[in-house]
């Protein structure tokens, strides 16, 4: 991404299925592939991203940060085990990029039939909620 000053859309990763994982964004993999980059940081002009979610089967978000001096994600929601999306609930959060980078994804049970995601990155820094 360029110096931005306004928010971007990211498209959102398809419906995984049953007991799967979906990463929503990782700012530490190359967006097109997957494949983990060799620098840290990469994206160091993103300051939050705003995750939006309708899923018709209970899930679990979460958001890891990776630590200048680690290279390990810790989960910082939820005490470390993640937050709980209800089924058919809106559910949405503002997220701040603490460490160089950061992982968001969702890990499902039962398989959703409704897949709604939204996911939207901005350089602000303040938090909107």
């Amino acid at each position: 991404m360029s110096n931005r000053s306004f928010d971007v859309f990211v498209r959102p990763p398809a419906n995984p299925g049953g007991s799967a994982t979906a990463v929503l964004l990782d700012t530490s993999a190359d967006p097109a592939t997957g494949v983990t980059l060799s620098r840290r940081g990469g994206m160091s002009e993103i300051r939050r991203a705003i995750v939006a979610l309708f899923v018709d089967q209970s899930c679990t978000f979460f958001v890891d940060q990776l630590a200048q001096n680690s290279s390990t994600f810790r989960t910082t929601n939820g005490g470390g085990s993640g937050e709980s999306v209800s089924a058919s609930t809106y559910f949405e959060r503002d997220n701040l990029f603490m460490g160089d980078d950061t992982k968001l994804r969702v890990v499902t049970g039962t398989a959703p039939t409704t897949w709604e995601v939204t996911i939207r990155l901005s350089p602000d820094r303040a938090l909107a909620q």
